[in-house]
C-alpha cells in the first residue's frame, strides 16, 4: 500500500527512472522469500512494478501509415519563429503550434536535397521518435508533415539547452548531481533497449535539458542514427562520433545494445572529472586506444571521487562487449542503487568541464563522425578524418564507399 501511495504522489518522471531499482528489488525479494508467494502475490507484484511506468504502457502500437507525413499547408498548422540552427539539408526552427500554442522546435528539411535512402532513414527516426514519444526523458515527436517542396519535423523544444552548458552554470556540482544525470540516462537507455532500440550517437550534444536548470527532466535527443535490434549483435553500419563510439563499431564489426553502454561509460567520466577517457579525435593513435580500452584513473582528478562511481565506469569501458555490463545488469550495480554521499562541489571538474566544452564547441564544426569501414579483424581498422561531417543531425547519411584496409582519408 506504501509503494501505491508513493506512485500516486509523485510525477511519471521521477517514477519511470526508479522502475529498474523497483524491479531489481521485488527479483530478489522473490528470491528470499519464494515460500510465502502465490500467484495473486506475483500478479501484485507485477502491477506494482509497471506502476512505475504505467503511462507508457498504454501507448497504442505503431503502425505503418503513422510514419508517413501528412499532407498540409504549413501556415496554417504552425506560426514561425526564430532560427535555432542551420543544417546540411534544412533548418531548425522555433515555432508555435496553431491548435495549441505550444511553443516546438521545427526541423524543415528540403525534399529536393534528398536522396531515396535519405528519406527511408527520415521515416525510420521519426517512427522511432514516435514510439519513444511517451518517454519523459527523450525528446518527443509532436508530428511528421510534409508538403510539395519540404519535409517538417515537429519536436518538443528543450530550452534548457544542453547537459554540460548547464552543469557549468550550476553552483553546486557533485557526484551526487552527476549520479543523477547517469541514473536518469542509463534508466532511459534500458528502455529503449527494451523495445529493441538502440541509440547510437549518445554524446553530450544530445542529452538536453527541457528547461533551463530543469535537472529532473533531463532529454536523450537526435535519433537520426538509431536502430532496431534484436538484443543480439545484429547491426553492422560503422556510425557515431569519434570519442564516443565504441570498439567494436569501430573495428567493422558487427553489434548490439552494448553500444550505447560504452557511450554512456565515456559521458559517466566526463561527468565526474571534466575530461574524457579517450582523445576526442579519429586519428589512429586515438582509435587504438578506444579498441584497447585504456583510460586511467588519474589520483589528483579521482581521489575524490567514491569506488562505486568508479567500479560503475569500468564495468561500462570493457572493450569486450560480451563482457560489457547491460543496461539491466548496469541498474543493479552500487552506484546506481544507493544515493552517493559525496555532495562536496568538484570545483576541479568543473574547471576541466569548461576547457573540455569550449574545445568541443571551437571544433565542432569540423568533427566527423565514422562512416562505414572495411571489416576488419583484431585491432586494425580504418580512420576517416574530418570526413562525412553531419551537418544535419536529424539525418544519418549511410556511406558504404570501401576503401584499403588501414588507409586514412583526409578532407581537401
Amino acid at each position: 500500500m506504501e509503494i501505491e501511495l508513493y506512485q500516486n504522489q509523485h510525477p511519471i518522471e521521477q517514477l519511470v527512472t526508479q522502475k529498474a531499482f523497483a524491479a531489481s528489488f521485488f527479483e530478489e525479494f522473490k528470491r528470499c522469500k519464494s515460500m510465502y508467494l502465490n500467484d495473486n502475490m506475483l500478479s501484485y507484484i507485477a502491477g506494482l512494478v509497471d506502476g512505475f511506468d504505467d503511462t507508457m504502457a498504454d501507448v497504442d502500437p505503431i503502425s505503418l501509415s503513422e510514419l508517413e507525413p501528412t499532407d498540409c499547408i504549413i501556415t496554417d498548422v504552425l506560426s514561425f519563429g526564430d532560427v535555432l540552427g542551420h543544417g546540411k539539408y534544412g533548418t531548425v526552427r522555433k515555432a508555435v503550434l496553431t491548435a495549441t500554442g505550444e511553443v516546438v522546435a521545427a526541423k524543415i528539411i528540403r525534399k529536393a536535397d534528398l536522396s531515396d535512402r535519405d528519406v527511408s532513414s527520415l521515416k525510420r527516426e521519426c517512427r522511432i521518435m514516435y514510439e519513444l514519444r511517451s518517454h519523459p526523458h527523450v525528446i518527443s515527436l509532436k508530428d511528421f508533415l510534409q508538403d510539395a517542396q519540404y519535409f517538417y519535423i515537429i519536436e518538443e523544444l528543450a530550452e534548457g539547452g544542453e547537459l554540460f552548458d548547464a552543469i557549468l552554470n550550476r553552483e553546486l556540482y557533485s557526484e551526487r548531481e552527476a549520479q543523477i544525470v547517469v541514473r536518469t540516462l542509463l534508466y532511459t537507455l534500458r528502455y529503449c533497449h527494451e523495445k529493441g532500440i538502440v541509440h547510437r550517437d549518445l554524446k553530450p550534444e544530445n542529452v538536453l535539458l527541457a528547461q533551463p536548470n530543469d535537472w529532473n527532466h533531463i532529454k536523450i535527443a537526435d535519433f537520426g542514427f538509431a536502430a532496431y535490434s534484436n538484443g543480439t549483435n545484429s547491426l553492422r553500419t560503422v556510425c557515431g562520433t569519434p570519442g564516443y563510439s565504441a570498439p567494436e563499431i569501430i573495428r567493422g564489426e558487427r553489434y548490439g545494445p552494448a553500444v550505447d553502454l560504452w557511450s554512456l561509460g565515456v559521458i559517466t567520466y566526463i561527468l565526474l572529472c571534466g575530461y574524457p577517457p579517450f582523445p576526442q579525435s579519429n586519428d589512429f593513435a586515438a582509435l587504438r586506444l578506444i579498441v584497447s580500452g585504456a583510460f586511467q584513473f588519474h589520483e589528483a582528478q579521482w581521489s575524490a571521487v567514491s569506488e562505486e562511481a568508479k567500479e560503475f565506469i569500468a564495468a561500462l569501458l570493457v572493450p569486450n562487449p560480451h563482457h560489457r555490463a547491460t543496461a539491466k545488469q548496469a541498474c543493479s550495480m552500487r552506484w546506481m542503487q544507493f544515493e552517493s554521499k559525496r555532495t562536496m562541489h568538484m570545483n576541479s571538474a568543473v574547471q576541466q568541464l569548461a576547457r573540455f566544452n569550449a574545445r568541443r564547441k571551437d571544433r565542432a564544426p569540423c568533427v566527423a563522425t565514422l562512416a562505414a569501414v572495411e571489416q576488419c579483424r583484431g585491432t586494425q581498422f580504418v580512420s576517416l578524418v574530418n570526413c562525412g561531417v553531419r551537418d544535419n543531425p536529424s539525418l544519418a547519411r549511410g556511406m558504404t564507399s570501401r576503401i584499403p584496409a588501414r588507409s586514412e582519408v583526409r578532407k581537401k
